[in-house]
């Protein structure tokens, strides 16, 4: 997947050095990386700023740590700028909203700290970019401009008491989010985009303020592209009108939707297809669908109207382009699945590819034995 994003032009954005390397592995451009990690040390960072990738800086303890080292390196390639969290209030998952006062992430930016991180900026004329991520799956087009719009006004507040360009690259981050109830693909990036040209003109290039924009879409570029099947192993009577089906995947690919079965945005939708591959349709009952965790929460859908699922059918959960294979967890060693893309050419037919080969039993246990026993 990281190879077609390559080729279509686009960058990374890392919440780990590993990740900063697996891009660079791949080929991606230094200047095309974007490290946002709340807990760098300092040796990832040295390497980060050595080698040019942007850094988004996330507390003042680790701008001290980068001033050190950009003072003894005398420079740095990397653009580097410090996240800010506005004080904007919880979405609709409060675990995936990071402008709370109580938030991990980033610097508070209110009236009472506004001057001091503005002296930050003043002190170190390396400091080229300021960073927002209001938060994931919570937040409509006009939330998240409004997240964008404080950077900005900061941004060019900055500008304007140097009387020049300083701050010049303004990444707005993600948090876009993606609609899990049915195909359609809303809010677009079109709606947000028009959205922020309405509210923060400053940040599109006929304004002239910055040099460059960068985003950070996740699960609303990657949801939809994705889906999950499983063979019906087994089918069972819970109730007079409660069926339990057992399926392949669980917690160890649905890690959110089990564990927070009560957070509506981690549900996904299913169907069913017969053995021969036939969507099924018909009168609907109740079912539990689960995994095959030894963990009674390894449920993926509870009280699910279906047609009849019986043993040997097709489960498809729809919209797991994102937050499922790459939460993949070892609960019971399970191996991880393999990844199939596939695409309809226009005579009808279907041209498959392999982009990931399921797990071996080897590749498992060089994860617990390590590679040398």
């Amino acid at each position: 997947m990281l190879k077609i994003i390559l080729k279509k032009g686009h960058g990374l954005e890392c919440a780990s050095i590993t990740e900063v390397l697996h891009g660079m592995d791949l080929g991606f451009p230094p200047e095309k990386i974007v490290f946002d990690s709340p807990v760098k040390t300092e040796p990832e960072l040295k390497f980060a700023l050595e080698n040019g990738i942007h850094v988004n800086v996330d507390n003042y303890q680790e701008l001290e740590r980068i001033t050190a080292i950009i003072n003894d390196q005398g420079q740095t390639k990397s653009s580097v700028g410090i996240r800010l969290k506005p004080i904007l209030g919880v979405g609709a998952v409060k675990a995936l909203s990071t402008c709370t006062a109580d938030s991990k992430f980033g610097v508070q930016l209110t009236d009472s700290s506004k001057e001091e991180i503005i002296g930050w900026y003043l002190d170190r004329p390396w400091l080229t970019a300021v960073h927002i991520h209001i938060g994931s799956q919570s937040y409509d087009c006009s939330d998240l401009t409004c997240g964008v719009k404080c950077v900005v006004d900061f941004a060019l507040e900055v500008n304007g008491r140097l009387g020049k360009k300083q701050i010049h690259t303004i990444d707005i981050g993600g948090g876009l989010p993606a609609n899990l109830e049915d195909d359609t693909t809303r809010p677009s990036f079109q709606d947000y985009a028009e959205t922020l040209k309405k509210e923060v003109p400053e940040l599109f290039p006929s304004y002239g303020a910055f040099k460059k924009v960068i985003t950070e879409f996740g699960q609303a570029f990657n949801a939809k592209a994705g889906w999950l099947v499983s063979r019906v192993e087994y089918t069972k009577k819970a109730s007079d009108n409660l069926k339990i089906v057992l399926i392949h995947f669980g917690a160890d690919m649905m890690t959110r939707t089990c564990y927070c079965p009560n957070v509506q945005k981690y549900q996904r939708r299913v169907e069913v297809f017969s053995e021969e591959g036939q969507l099924k349709e018909g009168e609907r009952m109740r079912y539990n669908i689960a995994g095959p965790l030894c963990f009674s929460g390894d449920v993926v859908k509870r009280d699910v109207l279906l047609p009849t699922v019986e043993e040997g059918d097709y489960l498809i959960l729809h919209d797991c382009g994102a937050n499922s294979l790459s939460l993949f967890s070892r609960h019971c060693s399970r191996q991880a699945p393999a990844v199939l893309g596939y695409r309809v050419l226009e005579d009808g037919s279907v041209s498959f590819e392999v982009l990931k080969e399921a797990e071996t039993v080897d590749d498992l246990l060089i994860f617990w034995k390590g590679r040398d026993m």
